[in-house]
């Protein structure tokens, strides 16, 4: 019970002690190749039925947890923001099952009577999601469901929390604004665009993570009709969803970004 996790020889000696007299004493200790594994300590969504959790971290995993999921499975399980005001998000880190018939549904709400955001099936791993922002629990409700016959790996995601967006009208200038590409793979540059017969100015960009901390800016200036594009680094950011903000006069665009 206290092993710690990882390989080990099991070793087995008989006559330790020498004390039985054999006319081949080299035969006997024999050995076993053995991995302890850690305890599972992810939540998983039920083969049936519904359960749920409160939680701004956590590992979710299908039924199966750490091997293949069950057959004829139908449950279901709503993940509910610990923080206050917050929104859950999923990040999925393994994803494979049976095309088609076996498939995992995720619902903007606290039960599958919510909004269906998506459903995901085989073997891509999918996008980050997050529950949208006029959703009040901030939850998201998974369903897992497979056939009577194929299993296979299934999911794991790791559920988080992240701001709320501001609820202040959206101001443009009279640009077009775009943040591309969303996602973005860690590492690589996040473009954003102010095109159009805009209000000419100065603007200021700001990226924030889940905790509301700070982590990239840049200024901006504005000119109507032409093109007007800055980058923002995403090298060294964990990844996971964060908030980037568009200020400045009748200038406020709030987008949610996802650095993968």
């Amino acid at each position: 019970a206290n092993t710690a996790a990882g390989s080990y020889y099991l070793l087995y000696v008989a006559d330790p002690a020498n004390l039985v007299a054999e006319s081949n004493e080299a035969n006997n200790v024999n050995y076993q190749y053995i991995t302890v594994t850690a305890p599972f300590t992810g939540t998983i969504v039920p083969a049936t039925g519904s359960a749920s959790i409160t939680t701004c971290s956590a590992a979710i995993y299908d039924n199966g947890g750490t091997g293949p999921y069950a057959n004829s499975s139908s449950g279901s399980l709503t993940i509910n923001p610990a923080t206050a005001n917050a929104l859950v998000s999923l990040s999925f880190t393994a994803f494979g099952m049976e095309a088609g018939p076996d498939y995992l549904a995720v619902y903007d709400g606290p039960s599958t009577n919510a909004t269906l955001l998506a459903t995901y099936t085989g073997y891509s791993i999918p996008p980050t999601i997050v529950a949208s922002n006029t959703n009040t629990s901030g939850a998201l409700t998974l369903k897992f469901v497979s056939d009577g016959s194929v299993t296979g790996i299934g999911f794991v995601a790791n559920a988080n929390c992240v701001q709320r967006l501001a609820t202040l009208p959206q101001q443009t200038a009279g640009y077009d604004v775009q943040v591309l590409p969303n996602p973005v793979a860690g590492g690589n540059a996040l473009r954003v665009q102010l095109s159009g017969a805009g209000q000419p100015g100065a603007a200021t960009l700001t990226l924030h993570n889940s905790l509301g901390q700070l982590v990239a800016s840049r200024a901006l200036t504005l000119a109507s009709g032409r093109l007007n594009a800055t980058e923002l680094s995403t090298a060294g950011l964990a990844t996971g969803v964060y908030v980037l903000r568009v200020s400045g006069t009748n200038l406020n665009v709030v987008r949610r970004v996802v650095v993968e």
